[in-house]
């Protein structure tokens, strides 16, 4: 009855070392080789925070837009002074001088 009991715990202890290597096996590929390995994770994870910053950057951007053309819409003067600024533009009788700043 001994020798059966040492043979079935070799038995088990042979089995759990297959499992043991199947597993191992198993996470190694899906760690390293895979199509979706944990660098690529990774990568793709750093992509979407910057996606996400940028998505920040240009929502506050477009509500900076909206404000500007909400405050010169209703007001000649603010336009007339956002025109002559960015296109320089002028009246027949005056002169404009460009200081470009380095």
């Amino acid at each position: 009855m001994k020798k059966r009991k040492k043979n079935s715990k070799k038995i088990l202890k042979n089995g759990y070392t297959k499992y043991f290597v199947v597993t191992l096996a198993f996470a190694v590929w899906m760690l390293f080789f895979d199509k979706h390995n944990v660098f690529r994770q990774n990568d793709i994870r750093n992509e979407v925070a910057e996606l996400e910053r940028n998505n920040h950057d240009i929502a506050h951007q477009i509500d900076s837009i909206r404000a500007f053309n909400e405050k010169v819409d209703g007001d000649i003067k603010a336009m007339e002074k956002f025109v002559r600024e960015q296109y320089t533009a002028k009246r027949e009788d005056e002169d404009v001088y460009v200081i470009i700043r380095e």
